[in-house]
């Protein structure tokens, strides 16, 4: 299943004319994120329509749960603003979790099963889920900041440090703030963004610290 929307995801992406980015297509922007993509090196390179990357870590069910190591892989479409995340979890030496996070055609969807067999999570295509699932993308530009010229993009400085993005797509509207250095990089980004789903979702402060930062294809951008 996850192999087949992965290819989904990928075959809307055109070809663009004049691809290479440069000083005048960011003049626009905040100066505070103007720097940010040169400091991320952005300018001089294409403007990147899709992405695949790899994580591994930790992570935990609940505050008071034991950390589980994790391994999970994305992919995104840039043009056409969607993401799928596949994550493999190990609970236990011989019992795995297998996650599935989707946002696409507007519309999120999360499906975490026990063992790849019994449903633990199956939630999707309703207002709480569509806008976390924005904002995650929405977030997660900074490990392709290209995107930042999106057209469903708009960006508004809040001082010389931050700025906010508005995203609007498929008659959703999220937006975000994101904190830089001094010299252009992406110290956090918060937003408001539903917990859980459904009737008793509340909108909660999201929050993602960068703790690290690498040099990768030719672009500075965070990995911890």
């Amino acid at each position: 299943m996850v192999s087949t929307e992965r290819q989904a995801i990928f075959e809307t992406v055109k070809p663009i004319e004049s691809n290479i980015i440069t000083e005048k297509d960011v003049t626009h922007l905040p100066m505070i994120v103007q720097k940010w993509l040169s400091n991320a090196g952005v300018l001089g390179k294409i403007n990147i329509q899709k992405v695949e990357l790899t994580q591994i870590g930790e992570m935990r069910m609940k505050p008071e749960s034991d950390w589980m190591k994790f391994k999970a892989n994305q992919v995104f479409n840039v043009q056409n603003p969607s993401f799928i995340w596949d994550v493999e979890v190990a609970m236990m030496p011989i019992l795995q979790l297998g996650g599935l996070d989707k946002f696409q055609d507007g519309q999120g969807e999360m499906l975490i099963k026990l063992g790849y067999l019994f449903n633990v999570v199956n939630e999707g295509k309703n207002e709480q889920i569509n806008t976390a699932s924005m904002v995650r993308y929405l977030a997660e530009i900074m490990w392709f900041p290209s995107a930042a010229l999106s057209p469903y993009l708009k960006w508004e400085s809040i001082n010389e440090t931050s700025a906010k993005a508005i995203m609007s797509y498929k008659d959703l509207d999220v937006e975000g703030t994101f904190e830089f250095s001094e010299s252009g990089e992406v110290i956090s980004f918060s937003a408001l963004r539903y917990y859980d789903s459904g009737k008793e979702a509340k909108l909660e402060e999201w929050f993602i610290e960068n703790l690290g930062y690498t040099n990768l294809n030719g672009y500075r951008i965070p990995n911890q």
